[in-house]
C-alpha cells in the first residue's frame, strides 16, 4: 500500500468502473482514486457537505442512530479520540472510533472496541458504498465525493451495523466545512488551535478558530483545551450564541502533571464532582492535557463518578498512542512523533529535553504549508543535528530548500550550517542516522504523519537488530 496514501493523485480509472471490492487492498485503491490532486480548491469552493449528505441518505443516514463524540483541533484530536476510546472501552461500552490520517494502513482509521476493524467488516462497508458512489459521481459531477466523504460514511455505516454504544469521530480538516460535521453529537471537543492548513482555513488564529467552532451545536456540551486568547474568544462567543455548555481546561477543569523518572506521565484531574489521579505510560505534558480532555468528554456522558474513578486509571495506564511521543527503543533512543505545528513542536522539544541522551538527532520532513520560521527555532534548540528528508509527495518541502530555510534562521548560527543536512530518501536517511548512533544517542523522526508512518516499520526492525 502507498506509504503516503492521502497525497496520491487521482487515478485514470474512475471509481465507478471498479466492479467489486473484495479485499482491503482494493479498498485502498478505491479511496486513492477519490483523492483530488488539488483537494484544497474543492474544499473551499464546493457547497459544504452536500456530497456526503447525498451519500448518507442513500444508505439510511446511519449517523442519526449513533451517540457521537465529535473532536476537532489543530493537534491532539487523534490522541484525545484514542484516550476517550480507552476510557469508554474500560467501562464496558462498545465503542467505534474514526480517526485520520493513518500511519501505515487505511484500516487504522476505523476501530471497534479499541482494535483496528477486521478486514471482512471493512471490505463489506466499502462494497456497500461502491455502487452508490459511482452513481452519485455520474449524477452530480459538479459536487464530487472525495475520499474523506466516503471514508466518513463508511465509518458511520460500520459503527451503526456494529451496534456501538458510542462513536468517536475525529474531524479531518477544520470543522465547519468538514465532512464529519454532518453528525449531531452528544459532546463536542476542540483540543487546540494553531496555524495550520492556512490556505484552506485562513491565515490567523481567529480565522482557524472559526472553522473549529463550526462543530459546536446548540445545547451540546463543548470541551475546550488551553487555547490562544483570540481562539478562546471566538469559541466562547460561538458557544454562548448557541447556548452550548462550555467546559474549559484550566478553568472548569484543572490539571496538574509530572513526568516520572521512568518517563511515564502522572496527571491529577480535578473537575466538577470528579478528582482522578492516573498515569500515562509515555512522556508528555501535552498528552496529559489530551487525557484531561478525554476524561471531561466522558464525564459529560452521564457516568457515575465512582464508575469513572474505577475505569480511568487502568484505561490510561495501558493506552497506546502510535506515532505520538512513541519511544520505539532505548540504548539508543528512537522516538517517533508526528509534530508539525508550533504547539506540537514545542511539546516534542519538551519531551526530548527530558530524555537522558547525550546527542540528539532529528530526522525531519514537512509539507510545504508548514513554515520553518515558526517550527525551526524550537527544533534547533532541542537537537544537536537535523537531517531533512522528503515527508510526502507531491506536497513536501524539497529537502535542500527546507535545509536552506532552517540554515537561514538565527537559531542555527551557533553551530553553523554543518549540523543541518539533506538526504532526500527517507529510508536511506533513517538507516544512515541509525547506523551512527551510540547507546547514549537519540534519533527522533518528526514533522509529518506520513513520514512517521512510512519509517515506523523500518525503525522497529532496526531497533530489533541493534
Amino acid at each position: 500500500m502507498n506509504s503516503f496514501p492521502d497525497q496520491a493523485g487521482a487515478s485514470a480509472e474512475p471509481p465507478d468502473r471498479i466492479t467489486v471490492i473484495a479485499n482491503a487492498a482494493q479498498v485502498g485503491d478505491f479511496l486513492n482514486q477519490l483523492i483530488h490532486p488539488d483537494r484544497g480548491r474543492p474544499y473551499r469552493l464546493r457547497p459544504a457537505q452536500v456530497a456526503i449528505r447525498r451519500l448518507l441518505e442513500r444508505i439510511g443516514n446511519p449517523q442519526q442512530d449513533l451517540k457521537i463524540i465529535h473532536i476537532a483541533g489543530s493537534k491532539g484530536k487523534g490522541t484525545t479520540a484514542l484516550l476517550t476510546e480507552a476510557i469508554l472501552t474500560q467501562t464496558g461500552r462498545r465503542v467505534g472510533t474514526f480517526t485520520s490520517p493513518h500511519l501505515q494502513d487505511w484500516r487504522e482509521r476505523f476501530r471497534l472496541d479499541g482494535r483496528t476493524v477486521d478486514e471482512p467488516r471493512f471490505v463489506a462497508a466499502f462494497e456497500r458504498l461502491r455502487p452508490e458512489v459511482g452513481d452519485l459521481q455520474m449524477r452530480h459531477p459538479d459536487t464530487p465525493l472525495g475520499f474523506f466523504d466516503v471514508a466518513t460514511a463508511a465509518a458511520l455505516l460500520l459503527f451503526k451495523e456494529a451496534g456501538v454504544d458510542y462513536a468517536i469521530v475525529e474531524a479531518g480538516l477544520g470543522g465547519l466545512l468538514d465532512a464529519t460535521n454532518i453528525v449531531q453529537p452528544c459532546v463536542t471537543c476542540i483540543t487546540q488551535v494553531d496555524l495550520e492548513h492556512t490556505e484552506q482555513l485562513g491565515h490567523t488564529i481567529a480565522a482557524i478558530a472559526r472553522h473549529k467552532a463550526g462543530i459546536i451545536k446548540p445545547g451540546v456540551p463543548v470541551i475546550v483545551g488551553a487555547l490562544p486568547p483570540s481562539a478562546t474568544q471566538v469559541i466562547t462567543d460561538q458557544a454562548a450564541r448557541v447556548q452550548a455548555p462550555l467546559v474549559r481546561l484550566n478553568r472548569t477543569v484543572r490539571l496538574r502533571t509530572q513526568i516520572r523518572r521512568d518517563l511515564g506521565t502522572d496527571l491529577w484531574f480535578n473537575g466538577v464532582d470528579l478528582e482522578i489521579h492516573a498515569r500515562l505510560p509515555m512522556p508528555g505534558r501535552h498528552l496529559a492535557r489530551n487525557a484531561a480532555l478525554a476524561i471531561a468528554c466522558v464525564q459529560q456522558l452521564g457516568f457515575e463518578p465512582d464508575a469513572l474513578r474505577q475505569a480511568i486509571p487502568p484505561a490510561l495506564a495501558h493506552a497506546r498512542l502510535p506515532g505520538r511521543s512513541e519511544i520505539l527503543c532505548r540504548q539508543p533512543w528512537v522516538l517517533v512523533d508526528a509534530a508539525h505545528t508550533r504547539q506540537s513542536v514545542r511539546a516534542l522539544a519538551d519531551v526530548v529535553n527530558r530524555l537522558p541522551a547525550q546527542r540528539k538527532h532529528l530526522l525531519l520532513g514537512l509539507c510545504q504549508d508548514k513554515r520553518p520560521a515558526l517550527l525551526g527555532p524550537a527544533l534547533l534548540a532541542a537537537f544537536d543535528s537535523i537531517t531533512v528528508t522528503r515527508a510526502d509527495s507531491p506536497r513536501a518541502w524539497p529537502p535542500e530548500s527546507l535545509a536552506d530555510a532552517l540554515r537561514s534562521l538565527p537559531a542555527s548560527s551557533p553551530a553553523g550550517s554543518s549540523r543541518i543536512r539533506a538526504i532526500a530518501d527517507p529510508c536511506l536517511a533513517a538507516q544512515t542516522l541509525h547506523a551512527c548512533l551510540t547507546a547514549d544517542d537519540l534519533l527522533c523522526v518528526a514533522g509529518s504523519v506520513y513520514l512517521a508512518g512510512a519509517l515506523r516499520p523500518l525503525l522497529n526492525r532496526l531497533c530489533a537488530m541493534h
